[in-house]
């Protein structure tokens, strides 16, 4: 698979979340049941998007880069994009996933609210 198209299956992996949430026993707390779901979902395809990305890019994949990105992303990614591309094209990458966790929260929230919205 694409890189892009592994990100693209993540913001949908947490919008589903978002329409799920709200109609939950325990709406609001975590951890809950949709959230180890997509905790689970969202690792094991980062781990995938980072052998992706690797090869798509035609870059030696950093030993442990891609467990570390499944397993613990907010060390893992910036290990991966350092090691992999170097300071300058590693601080992009690393902006780029900030900027892609900006927007998976902000398709959760949309879609909690509008979820929650429409049962009344």
């Amino acid at each position: 698979m694409q890189p892009r198209s592994l990100l693209a299956l993540i913001a949908v992996t947490w919008g589903v979340a978002g329409l799920l949430g709200p109609h939950l026993a325990h709406a609001g707390e975590l951890p809950n049941e949709v959230w180890v779901v997509q905790s689970l979902v969202t690792g094991f395809l980062l781990f995938v998007w980072c052998k992706a990305h690797a090869r798509a890019h035609a870059i030696e994949l950093p030993t442990g880069a891609a467990l570390l990105v499944g397993f613990v992303a907010p060390i893992g990614v910036p290990y991966y994009a350092l090691r992999g591309y170097g300071l300058g094209a590693g601080l992009r990458l690393i902006g780029k996933a900030i900027g892609m966790l900006v927007a998976c929260e902000a398709i959760y929230v949309a879609c909690y609210v509008a979820s929650a919205w429409l049962a009344g």
